[in-house]
């Protein structure tokens, strides 16, 4: 006859099994009596216990910790107390920086770029559009021999000339030579 295992003893002992499995070790400590002693001895001990506990406040009372302790323990939560406050302070900060820095980016860096390149476009205005006038008859014969797998490309080459066009025609400030028309 074999033995029940401790496991299955245990959850017998503290009613976790099924109605069947219950009834199933019930019938075998009926007919093994070293499995009978086992269970007899255990559920002594489980009564021990739970009786020493019954009778015990269930509140934990505060462990008494030394100064010293008590000084190291305040010392470290006021460092990361410090480093917490400090890395907030500098996120904060850096932020700040950045979006003063992205403010004068978008407010004098336009007109510094403008002023820069406006001397060099003019020079290359010309040749910008003859290049593209170049470019376009000499390939826009073999965009338009296949005529639907190109539609979106013709259409959005006709966009970027005709924006293209809208830029370069309209009228920017012009910078100031030093001759006055009269």
């Amino acid at each position: 006859m074999s033995h029940l295992d401790e496991l299955t003893l245990m959850m017998f002992l503290e009613n976790e099994l099924t109605p069947e499995e219950q009834e199933i070790v019930s019938n075998h400590l009926s007919q093994c009596p070293q499995c009978y002693s086992t269970c007899v001895h255990w559920r002594s001990d489980l009564l021990m216990i739970e009786q020493s506990f019954h009778g015990m406040d269930q509140s934990l009372a505060p462990l008494p910790l030394s100064e010293h302790v008590t000084a190291q323990i305040n010392a470290i939560a006021s460092i990361h107390k410090t480093k917490h406050q400090l890395r907030l302070r500098r996120m904060v900060y850096g932020y700040s920086a950045l979006l003063g820095a992205l403010l004068i980016g978008f407010l004098f860096l336009p007109n510094i770029i403008t002023s820069w390149l406006s001397p060099i476009w003019n020079i290359w205005k010309e040749k910008v559009i003859w290049t593209t006038t170049f470019w376009m008859k000499e390939n826009l014969i073999y965009v338009l021999r296949i005529p639907s797998n190109n539609l979106y490309a013709i259409l959005l080459l006709i966009l970027g000339l005709f924006a293209a066009l809208i830029v370069l025609n309209t009228r920017r400030p012009s910078i100031n030579t030093g001759v006055r028309e009269e």
